[in-house]
């Protein structure tokens, strides 16, 4: 391999060099910004997640958020066309694995700018967007769809030659009408749906047990929190057991 004497790799080097330490110190305070959210609005119950809604979108800590990470987006778009043009570089001077490398990253930073942009500019008519704290205090952003009928038909069905959906609940009132419209089936041709039922040989009757307890923990409650609380309840179980 010949030595490294490229003066445009050494400078985006030395660009990056003094990049790195920026986007990692904006990245924290992108995310310390979440705090001033918790004193703007109420975390669910359990402290597990703090859903994003139009009230919040209206506060100052929002306003502050969204200019935090517009400093970041700004840095991670610098870096991410740096490391692309050093992909390059790097590929021209033989080194082509070193340039996957150098381009995977890039991509992943970018990637990372644009889901996140995704999240904090949603459509809270047709999606739900929030912020998620796990046992530990890490933090992480979620977007999930309202409907997601319209995504299945055009992201999957529409693009399969077959697609089987089995279940024990897929029947509402029944028939198959509800299910069929949760999922995007009544945006194709009637003919090219098959619906069928098997009655299940379990005897319900003598092998099932409904039990109602009351005080069980919060799901959002730590596992360890769950599992104490569940164990109390050992003794008068009478099968198999798993806390």
């Amino acid at each position: 391999m010949p030595r490294l004497n490229n003066p445009e790799m050494l400078k985006i080097l030395r660009d990056l060099e003094k990049g790195f330490p920026e986007m990692i110190s904006r990245g924290r305070d992108f995310w310390r910004s979440f705090e001033d959210l918790e004193l703007s609005s109420l975390w669910e119950e359990g402290g597990g997640t703090l859903r994003f809604t139009p009230y919040l979108q209206e506060t100052p800590a929002w306003d502050a958020l969204w200019t935090r990470f517009g400093w970041l987006e700004e840095t991670l778009t610098v870096i991410s066309a740096r490391l692309n043009r050093l992909g390059k570089l790097l590929s021209e001077w033989g080194a082509q694995e070193l340039s996957q490398e150098v381009n995977n990253f890039g991509a992943l930073l970018t990637q990372w700018r644009d889901e996140v942009a995704r999240i904090l500019e949603a459509d809270l008519e047709r999606e739900v967007a929030w912020l998620e704290k796990g046992e530990r205090g890490g933090l992480a952003l979620r977007l999930a769809p309202l409907e997601v009928g319209s995504v299945l038909a055009e992201e999957l069905f529409a693009k399969k030659r077959a697609v089987i959906m089995t279940s024990a609940t897929l029947r509402v009132g029944g028939g198959f009408d509800y299910f069929s419209r949760q999922v995007g089936l009544e945006a194709f041709p009637r003919e090219k749906v098959d619906f069928c039922q098997v009655d299940s040989p379990f005897d319900y009757a003598r092998q099932a047990l409904v039990c109602l307890v009351e005080g069980l923990p919060s799901p959002a409650q730590p596992i360890r929190t769950k599992r104490a609380m569940l164990l109390r309840w050992r003794p008068f179980w009478p099968g198999p057991f798993l806390p």
